[in-house]
This record gives structure tokens, sequence and C-alpha cells, in this order.
């Protein structure tokens, strides 16, 4: 989990929102009762609110 959760943060930092995406649902999916898993929830969130993401949609978030 230590793994999926720093790559889904690092593709977020580089601007990869796709791949952070996948990530971030990955962690929310399989560890909903983990720390990690509900930070996830914000963090999809958050993708969804960025301007810099290409598939930003603020309403939806």
């Amino acid at each position: 989990m230590d793994e999926l959760w720093r790559n889904a943060h690092t593709a977020f930092a580089q601007e990869r929102f796709a791949d952070a995406e996948r990530g971030f649902r990955r962690v929310a999916a399989e560890f909903p009762e983990r720390r990690e898993g509900r930070e996830a929830l914000f963090y999809l969130g958050s993708l969804q609110m960025d301007p810099r993401n290409p598939k930003w949609e603020p309403d939806s978030a």
C-alpha cells in the first residue's frame, strides 16, 4: 500500500492527473478503513478541482 500511495502522490505532483486518479481510486477501494483510503477520497476531489487538470470539473468535486 505504501508504494501505491507514494506513486499516486508522485503522479499528482508531476501533474500526471490520470495516473494520480487511478492510484488514489485504487487506494480508496482497497483500503477504505485506513487513513490513507479515506484521504485518497480527499485527493480525488482535489484532482477534480485543480485547474491544471485537463479534466477538471469543480462542480463534481
